[in-house]
């Protein structure tokens, strides 16, 4: 584990317990960004992020379950893949 901190490896057992809703909460808190930039980020999380994925912890969210909350939140549907 000590080797695994010293080369950036080391992942906290913990860390995809917090939900997504606190993660973001903490992530807006720490960003320092212009005003307009900050409102957006909110909105953007406030309306089509947390509604679907507030509830979930970090650990359960994958690449699906995000593509789907952010096209969703859109309001596009997802275009097939040829």
């Amino acid at each position: 584990m000590e080797n695994d901190k010293r080369e950036n490896l080391y992942v906290d057992p913990d860390a995809g317990k917090v939900s997504v809703r606190r993660y973001t909460a903490d992530w807006l808190g720490l960003k320092t960004t212009a005003a307009g930039t900050e409102e957006s980020y909110e909105r953007i999380m406030r309306l089509h992020v947390l509604p679907q994925l507030g509830k979930k912890t970090i650990s359960q969210v994958t690449a699906r379950t995000w593509r789907s909350c952010t096209h969703a939140g859109a309001g596009r549907a997802r275009s097939p893949t040829r």
